[in-house]
């Protein structure tokens, strides 16, 4: 099989999450914050996606076929992590029976030590928290993906873990400037470093983990660039066949590199076996004493997105309705028009899909409150329009295809957003994640593959997009 070095079809739906649904050969470890340098403070939340757009591996689409991370701090000791991960066993399952499982992990950590210095940051961090291996819905939302990218369809079956285990981990961090490197006459010029990280995971059930890197730094600002080695090990996954794959896989020896840029990093990690790569995209949220989101927001912004487990793909645009309700310095109201295509799962059969699209107009109300951090705020819409639906089959069902439906639909919507810049920028990146739910006037039944099926139903699905305000 051909090598694959970049696949564009696959690059903006990964970028714009910052975590997709597309294929992955390794990954960090569950369950503990990602290595991130440590002279990056104040960074108060993370999400990272790690998948195999920035490997040079060939498309395996097998083991952690995704991983989708959060890390955030509380205070000046206090760290939490959660992840997410869908493995697989299916193309490489050789002899095994195939199969699939999804992960969840996670954990609060506290910061033993901590030291900060002109260029210089060491920690020591201890947490604890659980890992759990189910179903949970994680082959709605790959096969979603691949529908939007036209791969192909992962059936693998789930197998029958089920488990949930107590973890611990303990991190060690300490990044520093190479004196002989640098010149101390011009402040703020270019800084050569170094930045060590270990890590290692136990849990209950005797699954361990763990990971070394060392890295040569180049910083200036707010960029950062590094090269360097990593080592991973894994044990004690012989609970199936899944686990057991995705371990082997993901142990090894590594060469990394990667660049930051304000709050978008990106990192590529490349297996010296040629089979095993992976890259990172990670968006930083929660700098400092930034004002209120509402404060310093445009009157127009852009949103680009996704939901899931109804994977489709989300545009919004807004601009402001001050004029007609009247804003404050913590409130916004908003016109939004919102597009959004994709070829979601109809149920639990993967060879049965559903083609969907939908437009709609509302009002977007945007606050402040004083409760939550200056670098947050909450919103809520509500608009109308009109969505399409029809059903397309699969692998046995394939060239299938029901007649097109359609229907006026209510759709509401409500979260969060989350800052991405320190105060001094004139436009914004935010992270936004909500809940919406859409209601069709009509539901109806059509026919498809011998029998009749009902399309238009009303739904509900988890949004995340990066929003940039203008």
């Amino acid at each position: 099989m051909r090598p694959t070095f970049f696949n564009p079809g696959r690059l903006l739906p990964a970028l714009v999450m910052a975590l997709t649904g597309v294929p992955a050969l390794a990954g960090e470890m569950p369950g503990v914050p990602p290595p991130r340098l440590p002279t990056l403070d104040p960074v108060v939340i993370e999400i990272a996606s790690i998948n195999d757009n920035l490997g040079r591996g060939k498309d395996v689409d097998d083991f952690r076929t995704e991983q989708l991370a959060f890390a955030f701090s509380l205070g000046e000791r206090w760290v939490g992590a959660f992840d997410f991960s869908i493995l697989t066993l299916d193309k490489y399952a050789n002899e095994l029976p195939k199969g699939r499982l999804d992960q969840v992990s996670a954990s609060l950590g506290y910061r033993l030590f901590t030291r900060r210095g002109p260029g210089t940051a060491s920690d020591l961090t201890v947490g604890a928290g659980f890992r759990t291996t189910d179903n949970f819905g994680g082959a709605r939302t790959q096969n979603g993906f691949h529908q939007i990218v036209d791969d192909r369809i992962v059936a693998a079956p789930y197998v029958d873990t089920s488990d949930t285990d107590g973890a611990a981990w303990l991190r060690a961090e300490h990044a520093a400037p190479l004196p002989w490197l640098n010149d101390d006459s011009e402040p703020g010029g270019w800084r050569w470093g170094y930045w060590l990280h270990g890590a290692t995971a136990v849990t209950s059930d005797g699954q361990s983990d763990g990971v070394v890197l060392g890295n040569l730094t180049l910083s200036r600002g707010r960029f950062d660039a590094w090269l360097g080695l990593r080592g991973d090990w894994r044990s004690g996954y012989d609970q199936d066949q899944v686990q057991s794959a995705a371990a082997d896989n993901e142990e090894g020896g590594y060469v990394t590199a990667g660049l930051r840029f304000g709050p978008i990093l990106v990192e590529t990690v490349q297996g010296f076996d040629a089979d095993k790569a992976f890259g990172r995209v990670s968006l930083f949220g929660g700098f400092g004493e930034s004002p209120r989101a509402s404060q310093r927001d445009g009157a127009s912004s852009v949103t680009v997105g996704f939901t899931a487990p109804r994977v489709q793909i989300v545009v919004q645009g807004r601009t402001a309705l001050c004029r007609l309700f009247g804003c404050g310095l913590d409130r916004r109201w908003r016109l939004v028009g919102d597009l959004r295509y994709g070829k979601p799962a109809a149920g639990s059969n993967p060879e049965k899909y559903i083609r969907a699209t939908q437009a709609t107009l509302g009002v977007e109300f945007e606050d402040g409150p004083a409760f939550v951090p200056r670098w947050m705020s909450a919103y809520a819409s509500l608009s109308a329009g009109w969505r399409q639906e029809e059903l397309i089959g699969e692998i046995t069902l394939d060239n299938e295809e029901s007649n097109r439906e359609g229907s006026a639909v209510l759709m509401g919507e409500a979260g969060l957003r989350i800052a991405l810049q320190p105060p001094d920028e004139a436009w914004r990146l935010r992270i936004q994640a909500g809940l919406n739910g859409w209601l069709p006037a009509d539901s109806t039944r059509v026919n498809f593959a011998g029998g009749t099926e009902r399309v238009l139903k009303p739904d509900a699905s988890v949004l995340f997009g990066a929003v940039l305000d203008f």
